[in-house]
């Protein structure tokens, strides 16, 4: 099959890492990959600090046939559409990240003239009830996200889910089943191997030997809830364990959330590094002693599926998490310590019961690892996607 990714954001997004490991998959069963995505921003800082930690990523991912779209993103629509139209004369289907506007006005000519099969990949729930209520996102944006959403997966050809709630969505939609798969978020295996070391990042960011807890995660200001109560959790912690440290990594809104930090008197015990590459992650990883991610009960998150959380168990981490969601699936029946009670005295504890337990962590983390290459490997999710691809295209 020759399957074109599309997507309306940038290289970085976990969105397009999820995309570029199923195609990573796909190229190694023999299948023609391309994608088309955002111009990344250029980081001329990033890659100097990079530079003179001695920083150098062992093994780059390959994109493939990579193309950009034209920019402002937004205001040239028209070209866009051009260019998605010519690009995908050559591909058997398109493969497109969420019900997006701007991306579904985009495969409007390519579905509909051209009569190219899409596999939309259902990532959140963006509408009413999910993303534009928790980020309050103004009235034209309420309408457009939550009309698009409702509307798109009707027409598309097959329908890769991330969670079993979006699946069961798009079946109350009235969605065939047979249309609808379920295709969780997962780790690259050509990345993440617990053998990994993570001495490197330790040394780099003058860790030495402190316990290390780390929050993977892009830092919106619409989650605020959920870093207090993570950094409440660190308040408990280093009243027990005074050197524990956070790191915490990820790009956002970093002021606002350090500003809390600082309130809690715990500013020593918190490491923010800002955004690091993707292609460090698996050493960032290796660095620490346990993985922390802490979501609310809410519609969007349940609906989410984590990917720090599989690559954290791919790495063969001991995992403190909310019981929420697909994160439940993840790490039941002892892969991780799952959290009920949504307090800082809950999941400060549990966190205490990893660092102060060597004996547990190992436990925990090897039922983690062993999930993750059962379940949670892109070279295991990518059979599934094949089957929503000879789906898509049957239906012609």
């Amino acid at each position: 099959m020759k399957i074109l990714f599309v997507n309306h954001l940038k290289p970085t997004t976990a969105s397009f890492l999820r995309q570029l490991g199923l195609g990573t998959e796909l190229m190694k069963a023999g299948h023609e990959v391309s994608y088309i995505a955002r111009r990344p921003s250029s980081n001329v800082k990033l890659q100097e600090k990079l530079a003179l930690a001695g920083l150098a990523p062992s093994n780059s991912p390959q994109f493939g046939n990579m193309t950009y779209w034209a920019e402002p993103f937004e205001e040239t629509i028209p070209f866009n559409i051009l260019k998605l139209t010519e690009k995908c004369k050559s591909f058997d289907l398109i493969h497109v990240n969420k019900a997006y506007p701007f991306t579904s006005i985009l495969l409007s000519l390519p579905k509909f003239l051209a009569g190219k099969r899409v596999v939309l990949d259902w990532e959140d729930w963006d509408g009413i009830g999910g993303y534009v209520d928790i980020a309050r996102k103004s009235l034209p944006s309420r309408f457009a996200l939550g009309f698009f959403e409702e509307e798109v997966p009707k027409s598309c050809d097959a329908i890769i889910a991330v969670s079993r709630i979006l699946a069961t969505r798009a079946l109350d939609k009235g969605i065939s089943r047979d249309r609808i798969f379920y295709v969780p978020n997962g780790f690259d295996e050509s990345l993440f191997n617990e053998k990994i070391s993570g001495e490197r990042i330790r040394s780099k960011l003058s860790l030495g030997n402190k316990p290390m807890i780390l929050l993977l995660s892009a830092l919106h200001s619409y989650e605020a809830e959920n870093f207090r109560r993570i950094f409440d959790c660190m308040s408990y912690v280093v009243k027990r364990v005074p050197d524990a440290t956070l790191l915490l990594v990820g790009q956002g809104e970093v002021r606002e959330i350090m500003r809390y930090v600082e309130s809690l008197g715990i500013t020593k015990n918190v490491v923010c590094t800002g955004y690091i590459p993707h292609q460090f992650i698996p050493e960032v990883i290796a660095a620490v002693d346990v993985a922390v991610h802490i979501l609310s009960d809410n519609i969007y998150f349940r609906s989410s599926s984590p990917m720090a959380v599989p690559e954290y168990m791919s790495m063969g981490k001991a995992i403190v998490a909310s019981d929420v969601g697909e994160l439940t699936t993840m790490l039941k029946d002892g892969a991780g310590i799952l959290v009920k009670e949504q307090s800082a005295e809950a999941f400060g504890s549990a966190v205490l019961k990893l660092l102060l337990s060597p004996e547990t962590r190992n436990k925990l983390g090897k039922s983690a690892l062993t999930r993750a290459k059962t379940n949670y490997s892109y070279k295991i999710l990518v059979k599934e996607a094949e089957r929503a691809y000879t789906k898509a295209l049957e239906s012609g």
